[in-house]
């Protein structure tokens, strides 16, 4: 059997739509979205799993608006739909799956399930790769991950971090924000900058050492690239998978937010560190309980 590329199986799924009869702007619309979005999934398509469409729905809802997950979700369907019908692949991982009204961007780690994440970022990944490199990437894993949580980033804010953006004798940061507000300078937390300044020295060097390509980023590939979003979000994916917790980039800045409020910090303090224009747009990104929310509240009153 031919291996299942993804031209083979966008071939596949055009085939099956002028079979149908569908129309031909459609048709192309449809092969367009998928060109994008397949890459996204971070595994070969016979090997893509319902956690993995699960994962990509949670990433997308806090990135685009819900009509546009939806059309995804939808055009993933489609094309499974016709490899299982062609025989391409065994199972159809979007079987069941359907977009919930609470939004999966909603999802919250607690300390501990970051605990596990971080700790199962620092392991070495499975790739087939000298130690050493398999070591550098460990490095680098728990590095992006530390930025994720501990600066609350975005994924395109970390994939953007320049390596003069890190100041390690200050332990500070400077955070080219991905949307509206200006770049901030940020200081990294204690427990954060160890993780950093291992990478920067010990691990970044392995991984450039073929040719550097990263463009100046602080994050880079085991050939010496840019670290793209699509790999950070595999990234964080699989230290999920590997601790048994739930997780995409997204839900590591909505939890480190809501954590800080939990311990009491003011509300304007984590508006900051998320780089949002408007304190009620970090009132409603904050997951909390009610009590929790009005503690938190009644603190900032009283400073």
């Amino acid at each position: 059997m031919k291996r299942l590329t993804a031209a083979r199986a966008l071939e596949i799924l055009h085939r099956r739509r002028q079979v149908q009869g569908g129309a031909a702007a459609t048709v192309r619309v449809e092969q367009q979205l998928l060109g994008r979005l397949l890459p996204r999934l971070g595994r070969s398509l016979a090997r893509v799993r319902k956690e993995d469409v699960e994962r990509h729905l949670a990433i997308r809802t806090g990135e685009v608006r819900a009509s546009t997950v939806a059309r995804e979700l939808s055009a993933l369907r489609a094309l499974y739909q016709a490899l299982t019908t062609a025989g391409a692949v065994a199972e159809d991982p979007t079987s069941g799956l359907g977009l919930k009204a609470d939004s999966p961007q909603q999802l919250v780690l607690s300390e501990a399930a970051v605990a596990e994440l971080l700790a199962a970022g620092s392991l070495p990944p499975h790739v087939r790769r000298a130690p050493e490199v398999r070591d550098a990437l460990a490095l680098r894993n728990r590095a992006a991950l530390e930025l994720l949580y501990g600066l609350g980033l975005r994924a395109s804010e970390v994939c953007n971090t320049r390596v003069l953006d890190l100041h390690l004798a200050d332990g500070s940061l400077l955070v080219r924000r991905a949307k509206r507000g200006a770049w901030a300078r940020l200081p990294v937390p204690p427990a954060t900058l160890p993780h950093l300044a291992a990478y920067l020295t010990e691990a970044r060097p392995v991984l450039v050492q073929a040719g550097d390509r990263s463009e100046g980023r602080l994050l880079v590939t085991e050939r010496g690239g840019r670290l793209r979003v699509q790999r950070l979000e595999v990234i964080v994916g699989r230290a999920a998978e590997r601790a048994g917790v739930r997780a995409h980039p997204h839900a590591l800045r909505r939890s480190v937010a809501t954590h800080l409020v939990q311990r009491g910090a003011a509300l304007p303090a984590v508006q900051c560190l998320l780089g949002h224009r408007r304190l009620d747009t970090t009132q409603r990104y904050v997951v909390m309980s009610a009590a929790d929310l009005r503690a938190a509240v009644e603190t900032l009153d009283r400073g």
